[in-house]
């Protein structure tokens, strides 16, 4: 095993002995195999976290160098949007009339129905919109990515990448980060607008509105600030979704049969990140667009 590369074979036993074992000469009172493992459980995260920050700064300096492999970023592309476009386009029309509805449902007591146009812009723009895209998008490329990355090491083809001289990180990883980077944020701008459509469906056959003024309200409570949030948050959940993948797809070990399990976890530690950094974004960013 490569020293500079802890991510390729997790849990790294190597390392962990060698820095139990002159510990357990002055700690007699414990058992070997009982030391050991709280040793395993206190380290592991250290070096997991290493390998991961490893692999992100190798796939983001591959952006930066040559060779620009700009043909298979092209085909990351057209496979994460092309592919992603019909389940985006349903689920925000879907959500977005749902949401018309309930939103509806409760102003109406306090007469204030005309505002529902104003709710769904801003909430979908800054929040629903984001978070959905990013959750179905991981569902449906994060697990891809990471079965497909977990297959090509099980098969020994990130070898044979390798010992050509190419770094599979910068080869694998990096055009599917700057594809997700990209598409992400686009994919999130789709799930808007058809939230938004239909949002104007349920005002003008729900609720009778007027075509015009429901667009005009939707548009007059939305700002730079709330759009700038709106594909900020895309781009960060684009780059944890590519790094988060290709990291699992990389490490997983057991050969075929752990495709399966690589897909489920990668696609199950993206979404838990992205969801955590929208938090830590949300809670972020408004003390700062207040002031605008």
């Amino acid at each position: 095993m490569y020293r500079d590369e802890y991510w390729r074979e997790p849990p790294f036993r190597a390392e962990i002995v060698s820095a139990v074992l002159p510990i357990r000469r002055f700690s007699k009172p414990f058992e070997a195999g009982y030391f050991y493992h709280i040793m395993l459980a206190a380290y592991s995260p250290a070096l997991l976290i290493r390998g991961y920050l490893q692999l992100v700064t190798k796939a983001v300096s591959g952006v930066f160098s040559r060779p620009w492999r700009i043909q298979e970023t092209f085909y990351q592309m057209d496979l994460i949007g092309s592919g992603s476009v019909p389940l985006i386009l349903v689920a925000g029309i879907a959500t977005g009339m749902a949401l018309t509805i309930q939103g509806a449902y409760q102003l109406a007591p306090i007469g204030a129905v005309h505002q529902v146009s104003k709710l769904i812009s801003l909430t979908f723009v800054r929040e629903v919109g984001p978070v959905l895209t990013a959750i179905m998008i991981t569902g449906r490329v994060g697990s891809a990515i990471a079965a497909e990355l977990a297959s090509m090491k099980a098969t020994e083809q990130v070898d044979a990448i390798r010992a050509m001289g190419i770094d599979p990180i910068k080869a694998l990883i990096t055009p599917r980060l700057i594809a997700c980077v990209l598409m992400v944020p686009i994919l999130t701008i789709l799930l808007d607008a058809a939230a938004m459509a239909g949002g104007w469906l349920i005002s003008i056959l729900y609720l009778g509105r007027d075509p015009l003024f429901h667009w005009v309200l939707s548009a007059s409570v939305l700002h730079w600030s709330d759009i700038a949030l709106g594909l900020g948050k895309p781009v960060v959940s684009g780059f944890i979704l590519a790094t988060v993948a290709g990291y699992v797809g990389f490490t997983v070990a057991g050969g075929l049969g752990a495709i399966g399990r690589a897909a489920t976890t990668g696609m199950i530690a993206a979404s838990l990140l992205i969801l955590a950094f929208d938090v830590l974004i949300t809670m972020i960013v408004p003390l700062q667009t207040l002031a605008w």
